[in-house]
């Protein structure tokens, strides 16, 4: 009987520690397609891919990073994934948000069509910028969260890779090409209420703040279990 006791405890927990320890959110961004082609002077047209997977989120934010050596931005059209987007040009990099109000949203689906023209032969990537701890980053915000749970994983992230090859002539980006919105990025993630002229993303400290609230209640955890696991150990010596 002693025995059946023990092993109970054990079962009950190998079972109920995940729970304490936390989930492991696998979101992700990526293009669609993963490589592409195109000539000095001309253009082409990537999607930006949103995967929430069983996560439901109300926004997400991306900043596409670029070499402006061999790319320049030409326009960002809304996707079908969320009914509001919105985008900033600066040099270097794109920021595209989608969101979507009251309501969220789960699988996958396009954020935005981003548009591309070559500038120099030679090739290049796109990349998602994607730090973790920092507002200034891909960002796919939790629906009903107010912690700052970010559901993308950086290292699932995609690429693409883009080759420019010889065209008609040598194309020189000028800067109003680059602007057709503020220069300046704004952090954003979008609250379940109707949108407000600044969408303030979790600051760096509510970040860290978060993750030391998680590690704390790993350390709680873990004494848990040795706490139960000599607990059977002493079962299982007396029966």
């Amino acid at each position: 009987m002693g025995k059946w006791r023990a092993f109970l405890f054990l079962l009950l927990a190998f079972f109920l520690t995940p729970f304490y320890l936390g989930v492991v959110h696998a979101g992700s961004v990526s293009f669609n397609p993963s490589s592409t082609s195109l000539s000095v002077g001309g253009t082409a047209k990537l999607d930006l891919v949103v995967n929430a997977g069983t996560d439901q989120t109300n926004s997400t934010q991306v900043y596409v990073v670029y070499d402006p050596q061999y790319l320049e931005p030409v326009t960002v059209i809304s996707g079908s994934f969320y009914p509001q987007t919105t985008y900033m040009f600066k040099t270097g990099k794109v920021y595209v948000i989608g969101y979507i109000t009251a309501t969220y949203k789960t699988g996958t689906g396009s954020l935005a069509s981003f548009t591309i023209r070559g500038v120099k032969t030679g090739t290049t990537t796109l990349t998602y910028d994607c730090r973790a701890s920092t507002a200034d980053t891909t960002f796919m915000t939790k629906y009903n969260d107010t912690s700052g749970v970010n559901l993308i994983t950086c290292s699932q992230n995609g690429t693409a890779s883009i080759t420019v090859t010889q065209g008609s002539g040598t194309l020189t980006p000028t800067p109003s090409s680059l602007t057709p919105a503020p220069t300046s990025i704004v952090s954003t993630v979008v609250p379940t209420s109707a949108p407000s002229s600044t969408i303030t993303a979790p600051s760096p400290t509510a970040l860290m703040q978060t993750g030391a609230e998680d590690v704390a209640l790993g350390i709680t955890t873990m004494g848990i279990a040795f706490v139960i696991f000599g607990g059977v150990v002493r079962l299982l010596l007396l029966s």
